[in-house]
């Protein structure tokens, strides 16, 4: 086991257990379509000439299904099904090959090299090569393609510090022949960082659609980005029917084995009624966290339920309060520290989450190995200390600003009520707007907003550039109307420290950097971190060989199969 991640061995491993080897429960219909009611309870996959099928629940609909542009969880949940990783972090913590069946690192910690499966292929036949791994790499390092996976190959050798070289050409890569690529990092990295951002969460898409892309800038209106029809995932991709289900099948020809289950339906399911949906057998399992979990208040119900099997995780993720910084009536920090302590985070983690989930001041969870209990005694509930704040920042109490709130997340929804009413008793006057989540995404990316809240899933390697660096593909922090990066906002120190930990191996020293970096995080808080949750999920017993991972259920689908 990789040292970094044993923090969180035990909470994946306690879940791993409890649902592994489970049999039992019943199975959905055999006509291809995701199951329902008396259907969903049907004996017909188990059958001879039956279809074997899984229904998974989350809470809102994706996007997209571009692996190079995504930018939610609910559209990763299913690309990972769809298209190849190199590697894959297993329920043990441990890096297992994908694409790559091995890797090597170099003593100097600089260079990475990966020998591909040479059974590995497209779903239209083709071979996967090393030249898709490039391309995909290359298509992300352009300065003008749309995409939100720069953070994750930034430490290559070649790319400036936002992960951008001219026409995409990086010299960190090489590729040695169809089935070895090597990249070289700019200096000493550490290994299990670099691994688990390129290896497991860098989605590989074929050179020769890749080649065709016009546009770069517009590469999520390409074809492929709503109708995936070449992947090379355990799954393949049927059709996906707006707001309600997306339908996958097996991929006959996957070079890991042929998977077990015919078909995989994703359900649009709303929180309101996803425990009735469980009880009624229409879906087999929830999401995971943050976008499929069983309500709190129903936890004890469902998870007592006979034909279901309960696990609680700690994820790398969180949920907070976005500070549209670049604002100018929001450009002062001590209006957001004011903001953060009037928000009584840990009533929120109380009343709405029962107690399943902790307060967090910094966008690293006590499941990651840099969290520092001392810092989280910052920002405590402090409704006068606030008021200060806000009247030494001269903020205008005539003023009323809109807090953003993306439907789909009931939780979520119900907070947005706690901090409208803390905030309006310190003075500031707020309004909440409830939107569709693709309606918030599209507002954030326009600057048409002021605070909003919103959840984030994350790797276990302590980076989160991603989402506050000048140059950060969930920073939003910029004025309506702004082009690309001007007007947004960037402090030079945290961009400086986030920098240094990217291209840092030693743990010792990343360690200190990364302290340093959430220290400055506190006192300039361009976001406002709420609170962790423990993802809530049950699986039906029917489906065996679910093994929750560090990113959820999905990553060995492959290995699903379904029990009479």
């Amino acid at each position: 086991m990789k040292r970094g991640f044993r923090r969180l061995a035990a909470w994946i491993l306690a879940a791993a257990v409890a649902l592994t080897g489970c049999g039992g429960g019943r199975s959905g219909d055999a006509q291809g379509t995701p199951p329902q009611g008396d259907q969903a309870r049907s004996e017909a996959p188990t059958q001879p000439g039956g279809s074997k099928q899984v229904t998974i629940g989350i809470w809102s609909s994706p996007n997209t299904f571009n692996p190079i542009s995504y930018d939610t969880t609910y559209t990763y949940l299913i690309i990972r099904m769809l298209y190849p990783t190199l590697l894959e972090m297993n329920d043990k913590l441990e890096f297992e090959g994908r694409l790559a069946e091995k890797w090597t690192v170099s003593d100097d910690k600089t260079k990475f090299t990966f020998y591909l499966n040479k059974n590995a292929r497209w779903t239209d036949g083709t071979p996967i090569t090393a030249h898709d791994v490039a391309a995909t790499v290359s298509m992300i390092a352009r300065p003008e393609t749309k995409t939100t996976r720069r953070s994750l190959i930034d430490t290559i050798a070649g790319l400036d510090e936002n992960g951008t070289a001219p026409e995409g050409k990086v010299s960190g890569i090489r590729v040695v022949d169809d089935h070895t690529i090597e990249f070289t990092t700019k200096g000493p990295v550490d290994p299990d960082a670099f691994l688990e951002k390129l290896g497991v969460n860098v989605f590989i898409v074929p050179k020769v659609l890749l080649d065709q892309v016009q546009n770069p800038a517009e590469i999520d209106r390409e074809p492929w980005s709503m109708e995936p029809k070449v992947t090379g995932g355990p799954f393949k991709f049927v059709r996906y029917v707006t707001d309600q289900y997306v339908e996958l099948e097996k991929n006959p020809d996957y070079w890991l084995g042929e998977p077990k289950l015919d078909k995989i339906f994703v359900r649009i399911v709303p929180r309101a009624t996803i425990a009735a949906a469980l009880e009624k057998g229409e879906i087999d399992m929830t999401g995971g966290a943050g976008i499929g979990e069983v309500p709190v208040e129903d936890w004890e119900k469902v998870a007592a339920m006979p034909h279901l099997t309960p696990a609680t995780y700690v994820a790398p993720s969180y949920q907070y309060l976005d500070v549209n910084a670049a604002q100018p009536h929001l450009s002062d920090p001590r209006v957001r520290r004011a903001f953060a302590h009037a928000i009584n985070r840990q009533l929120i983690v109380d009343r709405l989450l029962k107690g399943q989930g902790e307060v967090l001041n910094t966008p690293l969870n006590s499941a990651n190995k840099y969290y520092r209990p001392e810092l989280q005694k910052e920002l405590e509930y402090n409704p006068e200390k606030a008021k200060q704040l806000l009247q030494e920042a001269g903020w205008d109490f005539n003023r009323e600003i809109v807090l953003l709130t993306p439907t789909g997340n009931t939780v979520r929804e119900q907070s947005a009520d706690i901090i409208q009413a803390n905030l309006q008793a310190v003075g500031v006057k707020v309004r909440v707007q409830k939107v569709d989540f693709p309606t918030r995404q599209a507002m954030a990316q326009r600057g048409e907003w002021e605070i909003s809240l919103v959840g984030f899933s994350a790797t276990f390697d302590p980076d989160f550039s991603s989402q506050v660096s000048a140059k950060g593909a969930y920073n939003y922090r910029r004025l309506p109307g702004a082009e690309n990066d001007n007007k947004k906002y960037y402090n030079p120190r945290l961009d400086e420290l986030l920098l240094q930990g990217k291209n840092t191996a030693d743990f010792e020293e990343r360690m200190r950097i990364y302290t340093e970096a959430q220290k400055v995080f506190i006192e300039d808080l361009p976001l406002i971190p709420l609170y962790a949750p423990k993802a809530l999920v049950v699986v039906n017993k029917r489906v065996t060989g679910v093994k929750p991972g560090p990113q959820g259920l999905t990553w060995n689908t492959h290995e699903w199969d379904v029990t009479q």
